[in-house]
């Protein structure tokens, strides 16, 4: 069709204009693939990183309630107990071994205790704690030690286990006076505790360093010292 004479021309993109919109295309797609990717690893991080906050505060707090127990002895109401006029109580077959800051043993009654076994240490009354190879290991009887982490979800890379010993006095208690030069004198009533710190971290390169800590009270004062004879 003509208008005044000249033929209308219809008009297109080019194929270079159709290069540079694909071009321009597939930049935005890639911009946006690589957030999506940052964004699924920074998601996938914070998972692994509360996952070992979970696993640490787990394991803490199942160490603390088994420290809680060390020293417990199922017969010291009946066996335990100092009273005036009457002999000297039976020792507390139970209690703790120290050894290097990343481990420890213990040993408490285990419930139903036979009267008969009242002042000695079943086999299976015996436990512990250790760090080895960056896995915590627990002994559930003499000898008998089993990871309490999982490797493959952390690595512990320290543990600490310090003892805290107070002695309190009981006072005017003894007939006699103490000599001055016997440090045992009078009776005392020691309270024992532990400050628990565990480290761990993910098991892979570059991973964050946690911490958690604890502080763990016994159960059992001790008795400790005598009045004189």
């Amino acid at each position: 069709m003509r208008r005044h004479g000249f033929l209308q021309r219809q008009h297109g993109l080019s194929l270079a204009e159709l290069m540079v919109g694909l071009a321009i295309g597939l930049f935005v797609s890639a911009v946006a693939l690589a957030a999506m990717v940052q964004q699924a690893r920074e998601t996938r991080r914070l998972l692994l990183e509360d996952r070992l906050d979970q696993d640490l505060q787990v394991t803490a707090h199942l160490m603390t309630r088994h420290l809680r127990r060390a020293g417990h002895w199922a017969h010291a109401a009946r066996d335990g107990v100092w009273r005036l006029g009457t002999p000297a109580p039976a020792h507390n077959p139970h209690g703790i071994t120290e050894g290097p800051a990343d481990a420890l043993r213990f040993t408490y009654s285990s419930p139903g205790s036979a009267a008969a076994d009242a002042l000695a240490v079943a086999s299976h009354e015996q436990f512990g704690f250790r760090l080895r190879q960056n896995v915590l290991d627990i002994e559930l009887g003499s000898g008998r030690w089993q990871p309490l982490t999982d490797p493959s979800r952390l690595h512990v890379t320290a543990l600490r286990i310090e003892p805290r010993v107070q002695d309190r006095p009981f006072g005017a208690v003894c007939a006699r006076p103490c000599p001055p030069d016997d440090p045992a004198c009078p009776p005392r009533a020691r309270t024992r505790s532990f400050d628990l710190a565990i480290d761990a971290t993910l098991p892979q390169p570059g991973a964050p360093v946690r911490r958690v800590v604890g502080h763990v009270r016994l159960r059992n004062d001790q008795l400790v010292g005598g009045c004189p004879p």
